[in-house]
């Protein structure tokens, strides 16, 4: 299969799960609402927040891990060089294979007395609900230690552009949740801890499944003694990643601390506001996220290669779609939010659609740069830019804290700082990707973010004009969905996307079509 087949291949099999988590994802955050109650359910984000203090070094060292994997495997596509590529992503698989054997368990020796203390002594929960997110944390920590460990088995998915094959775990897995949701909604009763250990449970399962299937199909996944604990391998790893831990500490203080500040100034209650914002932004981006999971392992393949010149145009590329899949997503949202929120949760949060402005436009602001900081990942240039991510990040929260302490502003402060820093931390990580790789700030606004929002305004405002005739809910969401999002892939397939790409996605669509024909004849 060729390079460009398995890319569509891949953006088709992730956008087809997408779509269905995407589904999943709205039925399961209605039901887990209605299951657990208002209360319960922003226990359970203040719990998850809690936990991604020790999981986000499973994105750390899954993307660290991925890049170098990523880069041996673009170095085996060198006429020539297969077998020292095979030799070079046997060495990073065992490096990373005895990193994650040691690194969660003491990861967890840590964290799990300091977020039990704090459960019991420090956050505010109600008396009664102590034990219960006592009982939850000890689960959502136990699949937090598997997936580490599940870390070097996945990155190998990524790097080969196997990314279909994970398609069927992630789909399993959602569809086992809504159908538990579904039978709690319909036998009532307390399913606090149930729903969690058997969530977590299945999520378990998952992450095991995909080890035994990596060893049998990727040939770098193999124990070899003589590079287990590879130490000029571990060193450059390290410094790799203590570059990225300080951008990703300073992403995790920005997220999840904000769900403590929250939570201390404004009661669990508006943790679930926020939980259902952030849910909201999650499943608008979906769209680009798949496009994130199916262009970045390309991306560090041509880095390998030594293609600069392709890695660019991949990441322009990257940028300008990207930012097509999540407008087409947002602008929708955006109009019918009030609509959508209560038909999706009949009695929604306080506040909950003024906060889902503020975190669709968080999300915007982070895909718009997110291609620059890949490319930058994937040439290894990184001190500079995750310096400035970091700082930035960090920043927010003790800003947010201040104004609302001193200013006695309200809850949305608690998104209108993070929207701020992000958008100045936009711009300033294109100024520095040129200097490290050669990125244009010219070509990323004159040829994705300028076409993308001139479109976003000439559909947002025919969706806003349907809007004004058509006051039925059901009729109302349809219709200026439809206008607002058909609107806006016309006008980006002519003004935003290439001639070149054009005809590429038509290509590859007609020969789906066609095979699927055959298929069915």
């Amino acid at each position: 299969m060729t390079p460009s087949r398995r890319i569509f291949l891949n953006i088709l099999a992730t956008y087809g799960r997408q779509i269905l988590t995407l589904a999943c994802g709205i039925l399961s955050s209605r039901w887990t609402l209605m299951v657990l109650g208002k209360t319960n359910y922003g226990l359970l984000s203040v719990i998850g927040s809690m936990v991604m203090f020790l999981s986000f070094f499973n994105n750390l060292f899954s993307g660290a891990i991925g890049r170098y994997l990523g880069i041996s495997v673009g170095a085996a596509m060198i006429p020539g060089e297969e077998a020292r590529g095979l030799e070079t992503g046997r060495r990073w698989f065992n490096t990373a294979v005895s990193v994650h054997t040691v690194i969660p368990f003491i990861l967890l020796l840590i964290g799990y007395p300091l977020g039990t203390w704090a459960i019991e002594n420090w956050l505010n929960i109600p008396p009664e609900s102590v034990q219960d997110c006592v009982f939850i944390f000890r689960f959502v920590c136990a699949a937090t230690l598997v997936g580490m460990c599940n870390v070097p088995f996945k990155a190998l998915y990524h790097a080969h552009q196997n990314i279909a094959e994970l398609t069927i775990y992630r789909v399993f897995c959602s569809l086992i949740k809504v159908a538990l949701l579904y039978w709690m909604v319909n036998h009532k009763g307390n399913w606090f801890r149930s729903f969690i250990a058997w969530t977590y449970s299945f999520i378990i399962l998952e992450y095991l499944a995909i080890c035994l299937h990596a060893i049998f199909l990727f040939p770098e996944c193999k124990i070899m003694r003589k590079y287990l604990w590879h130490w000029e391998s571990i060193k450059e790893l390290t410094k790799f990643i203590s570059w990225q831990l300080f951008g990703n500490i300073g992403k995790i203080v920005r997220t999840q601390g904000m769900t403590l500040l929250v939570n201390k100034m404004f009661g669990a209650e508006m943790n679930a506001t926020m939980g259902i914002a952030n849910a909201v932004a999650l499943h608008s981006g979906k769209l680009e996220g798949g496009l994130s999971t199916a262009l970045t392992p390309a991306i560090n393949n041509l880095a390998g290669k030594g293609d600069h010149k392709g890695m660019l145009a991949m990441t322009y590329r990257f940028c300008r779609i990207g930012l097509c899949l999540t407008m087409v997503l947002v602008i929708p949202v955006f109009l019918e939010r009030h609509e959508l929120l209560t038909l999706w949760l009949k009695d929604p949060p306080a506040q909950a659609e003024e906060a889902t402005i503020f975190t669709l436009m968080i999300l915007v602001t982070t895909v718009a740069s997110r291609s620059c900081g890949i490319a930058v990942t994937a040439k290894g240039k990184i001190a500079l830019y995750y310096c400035l991510l970091g700082t930035m990040n960090i920043l927010s929260l003790p800003i947010c804290w201040a104004v609302i302490h001193f200013f006695h502003t309200g809850f949305l402060t608690a998104f209108a700082i993070p929207l701020g820093m992000r958008v100045i931390t936009s711009a300033c990580a294109a100024f520095l990707a040129k200097r490290l790789i050669g990125f244009s700030p010219w070509t990323w606004f004159s040829e994705c973010l300028l076409p993308v929002a001139l479109c976003s305004v000439m559909a947002f405002g025919a969706g806003w004009g349907c809007r004004l005739y058509v006051k039925e809910l059901f009729s109302q969401i349809l219709v200026t969905g439809m206008v607002s999002a058909g609107l806006f892939l016309l006008l980006s397939a002519c003004f935003v996307l290439r001639p070149e790409e054009r005809e590429y996605i038509l290509k590859n669509f007609r020969k789906k079509l066609k095979f699927s024909k055959q298929q069915t004849e």
